[in-house]
């Protein structure tokens, strides 16, 4: 036997080791004879009742094994489970991890060499205090939940799209998001079967997928023709066409009756997130007006994101967009951004508030909601200066009773609503609102008349009346 194969067979006895006590629960790990493994993988594992299952390919840390071929990772993505890589180093015992996923992700379809090779420092992750330990278990849990989701029939099919935005994984892995995206694998394969793809990637395509089922509901036949233009293709036979209307009302019939406006909103802010971030730009949607319904779904996937995915196309987007609906959007996202307080985005939204100031003139009537929300969101990033002129302004009664409309409009005149989101963000203490207290008592107090019954009238909605002219 040679010493390459005697180090590989000790290496994965040590992690077959290393995952027995490392699984919690009743769990198992099999090794797999070579002969017998079409996957590649060394050993397969389960845990959780049998809820969580995944492959592994055990190796030993060296910079020659650091390179895998692409033939493996194809299969990996194709296999009923998810994969995982473990690399044992000898000489400090210490095991390390990576997502095979999220590397071809990373790399894109540019390389066309038959290996990608993974960064030690950027895609190793070690395996060895308890945080990093629970880290991976956790990690195995979602990727065995996500796996399942993606692999249905139905499911998007992103993981064999090496166009997919890597960071947009984070996302898509949160198995409360994509349960809310079930758009159909099937409608996929039948637009690059009849060659109706075009230049499109399948994250492009999916995303007009997406659009397309929003309007399914109310009109399959109109739903069908505005995927098409978004896809470019002026002619299409007739069957096709009538498959493609039957794929989206199926898509439709998927979605559970009361949960249908939870999954229009989510995809809606999904496909707010890929207009900003995908590499092959497309459509934007509509922008309705700003209300919580919408922002709740925004916030879950925009938290799950890292900051510098979107921090640099929000920036361009308010140097340019002219609809103030649009603005206001891409400025609570601003927001919501994850980031430290280190890095004092705050400065940002300043910035991005003298823009819009220089553009009044090409944003119209509304540029004054626009800066009203910039204003918070760059008190709510640690922006003292703008913390003071907030609370300063709800001083004015103009003001307060344009605050008051403002956010009764925000939650759709839902007193009992108001109320609980306001008092518990005022005893919880998120850190989110940690430099909007002032801010958050001053609105509250302006809308307690309305949630006792004193509706505020729409017209106080007035941008005019927010710097209290």
């Amino acid at each position: 036997m040679s010493d390459n194969r005697r180090q590989g067979n000790q290496a994965e006895k040590d992690v077959d080791a290393f995952l027995h006590r490392l699984l919690p629960g009743e769990s198992a790990v099999v090794r797999i004879p070579e002969q017998d493994d079409c996957n590649h993988w060394d050993l397969q594992a389960t845990f959780d009742h049998g809820t969580c299952v995944f492959g592994v390919q055990v190796k030993q840390l060296t910079p020659r094994n650091l390179a895998i071929k692409k033939a493996h990772l194809h299969d990996w993505n194709a296999a009923a489970i998810p994969t995982i890589l473990i690399w044992r180093n000898d000489l400090s015992e210490t095991a390390y991890w990576a997502d095979p996923l999220r590397r071809q992700l990373r790399q894109g379809s540019r390389d066309t060499s038959k290996t990608l090779t993974f960064n030690e420092n950027h895609d190793l992750k070690r395996i060895a205090t308890d945080e990093e330990k629970s880290a991976l278990v956790a990690w195995l849990r979602t990727r065995s939940r996500f796996w399942s989701m993606v692999r249905r029939p139905e499911a998007p099919g992103w993981p064999e799209d090496f166009e997919f935005p890597v960071a947009l994984l984070n996302a898509i892995e949160d198995p409360t998001i994509l349960r809310f995206l079930p758009v159909s694998r099937a409608l996929l394969t039948l637009f690059e079967e009849n060659g109706l793809k075009g230049n499109l990637t399948r994250a492009a395509l999916s995303s007009a997928f997406l659009r397309a089922a929003r309007q399914a509901d109310s009109s399959p036949h109109t739903a069908t023709r505005v995927l098409l233009k978004d896809c470019g293709i002026t002619e299409v036979d007739p069957d096709t066409r009538t498959q493609i209307k039957h794929a989206l009302i199926a898509w439709r019939k998927r979605v559970a009756s009361d949960e249908r406006v939870a999954v229009d909103n989510t995809l809606w802010a999904w496909d707010l997130i890929q207009s900003w971030t995908l590499p092959q730009r497309v459509p934007g949607p509509k922008f309705p007006l700003l209300r919580s319904r919408q922002t709740y779904p925004l916030g879950a996937l925009v938290g799950l994101l890292p900051s510098d995915v979107l921090l640099e196309p929000l920036i361009q987007f308010v140097k340019v967009a002219r609809d103030h609906k649009a603005l206001q959007y891409a400025a609570w996202c601003l927001g919501a951004l994850r980031a430290p307080e280190s890095a004092e985005l705050w400065k940002v939204a300043r910035e991005a508030r003298s823009v819009v100031l220089g553009r009044r003139d090409a944003i119209g009537k509304g540029w004054q909601l626009v800066d009203r929300q910039l204003l918070y969101t760059e008190a709510q990033l640690g922006g003292e200066e703008a913390e003071e002129l907030y609370v300063k302004r709800l001083f004015c009664p103009k003001v307060a009773a344009f605050e008051a409309a403002y956010n009764w409009s925000y939650y759709d005149g839902d007193a009992d609503v108001i109320r609980h989101r306001f008092e518990q963000r005022l005893d919880e203490c998120r850190r989110s609102d940690a430099h909007v207290r002032k801010i958050l008592t001053g609105i509250y107090r302006a809308i307690r008349p309305c949630i006792s019954g004193e509706v505020p009238s729409p017209t106080a909605i007035d941008g005019s009346a927010w710097s209290g002219s």
